[in-house]
């Protein structure tokens, strides 16, 4: 999940409405690699501005040092399959040095001519970079001390361990109150969490993962369970290729988990089934309702996309809710009552209808979608529908003179008996009445609709009208 949202501030801003662009670096180029689009996005990442970029070419503005096939290599690929991946380093103006998780492919005409290139270029550097501090103890070990985060390190071969200062004091320890034991750690786990770390511990044992994340609580000083998020990955090997020494950290994440509890509570309590997904349309946040509604436990929901709930036809058209979202997203806009189907997990489809909310954060565009059966509303609007439908056809047709009159005493409905005893005609309705009968006769007429209005009950009167002949 999205560490982002799940900060307290976030609860408030379920609400708040604010869509600006995506995060990803988009360029485009014609065939000649002369640089044409410039998103604001890559304005941000690369430190160049549009105007500093435009008509050039791409060679001279990036640097690029390839970090997975040579430049050579890299364009080749692009020209003989149409289409290019990989990580390149980029160092901007000002000698900032960053990583790029770079696509690049190939743009054609309605003749399949190639008339250009676009690039959807993600800045990773931050995970590129720890995942070199991770291969480096040292460097980890000093950046993440001083960013306050605990650092361990385990022998599999010696069962020697080692607990930084900063991991004892996060749990409130001094340098010698935490003995350097790893019964001293294994003892203060939550016990219904045990499983989670000894899950881990037979993993590498069995030389089936190199790394791991997890949360679990963990008993601080003061006796109080307290969440944390432990990663960590070997760095050295046995001569057999098993796990000899691993290393890792150790984050204070009670806080993000206390925040989460609210927003799981906030959501829970909401009537309708409620969806948060990522700008790529992948959940990370979905209540007890939409179990319910979509048939899906909910942490099957998380990480599927929306597009994963909706029948195939509306993937990918215009009636796809992450399209409409975006073709009408704005600062502060809502899209309200977009109705179309669900489908749950068992296949069965369900008319529902989806409000769409953004919600800004350090990591892109979040969506909040409010989604709410209206299977019931649809069955009695057709059930309204044929009633209406007989009803009318029974006034049309019923030999007895139906009428209906507004508070202007303009005629709405006349059926075919009353137009055929008074030679009326379709063309009389929106007429008043007093511009067919005479003044005296209407006034009687009108006097007796009144009677009606106000009692609220029915009412039987001799009523008399002037008919064709007289």
């Amino acid at each position: 999940m999205n560490s982002n949202i799940l900060k307290s501030g976030y609860l408030e801003t379920l609400s708040e409405l604010l869509l600006d662009n995506v995060s990803d670096a988009i360029i485009s180029t014609d065939k000649n690699f002369i640089i044409k689009s410039w998103n604001k996005a890559a304005e941000k990442i690369y430190g160049l501005s549009f105007y500093e970029v435009k008509d050039k070419f791409t060679g001279d503005i990036f640097r690029y040092e390839f970090l997975n096939d040579s430049a050579e290599i890299s364009r080749k690929k692009l020209i003989e399959e149409g289409k290019w991946k990989g990580i390149v380093a980029f160092t901007r103006p000002d000698e900032k040095k960053i990583f790029l998780n770079a696509s690049v492919s190939k743009l054609h005409n309605e003749n399949n001519e190639t008339i250009g290139f676009v690039a959807v270029n993600r800045d990773i550097t931050h995970s590129y970079q720890m995942q070199d501090l991770l291969q480096n103890e040292q460097r980890l070990s000093f950046a993440l001390q001083g960013a306050g985060d605990g650092v361990w390190e385990y022998n599999f071969q010696t069962e020697e361990v080692y607990y930084s200062p900063g991991y004892k004091k996060m749990l409130g320890f001094s340098e010698h109150e935490f003995q350097n034991d790893s019964q001293e750690w294994r003892g203060r786990i939550h016990p219904d969490d045990l499983w989670l770390v000894k899950d881990v511990e037979q993993k590498y044992d069995r030389n089936e993962i190199q790394n791991h994340s997890i949360e679990y609580r963990i008993k601080n000083k003061s006796c109080n369970y307290i969440w944390v998020l432990d990663r960590g990955m070997v760095i050295e090997k046995t001569k057999e290729g098993k796990p000899l020494k691993i290393i890792g950290t150790q984050s204070n994440i009670d806080d993000q988990k206390k925040a989460e509890g609210k927003i799981k509570s906030f959501l829970d309590s909401a009537p309708d089934a409620m969806v948060i997904a990522n700008e790529r349309g992948e959940i990370e946040l979905t209540n007890s309702q939409a179990e319910k509604l979509f048939g899906y436990d909910r942490q099957e929901m998380i990480g599927k996309t929306i597009e994963d709930l909706i029948p195939d036809r509306y993937v990918n058209n215009h009636k796809s809710p992450r399209n409409i979202f975006s073709q009408n997203a704005q600062p502060q806009k809502v899209v309200r009552g977009l109705e179309v189907f669900a489908r749950r997990k068992n296949g069965e489809e369900v008319p529902v209808e989806i409000s769409l909310s953004p919600i800004q954060s350090e990591d892109g565009l979040m969506v909040s979608a409010a989604i709410r059966d209206i299977s019931e509303r649809k069955r009695t609007e057709q059930n309204l529908a044929k009633a209406q439908q007989l009803l009318q056809s029974f006034m049309k047709n019923t030999p007895t003179m139906n009428w209906i009159i507004d508070e202007k005493n303009c005629f709405r409905f006349l059926n075919k008996s009353y137009m055929n005893a008074f030679d009326l005609t379709p063309q009389h309705i929106g007429i008043s009445v007093y511009e067919i009968f005479p003044a005296s006769m209407c006034d009687a007429f009108i006097e007796n609709n009144w009677r009606v209005w106000n009692s609220g009950q029915a009412l039987e009167t001799l009523e008399e009208g002037i008919v064709p002949d007289g």
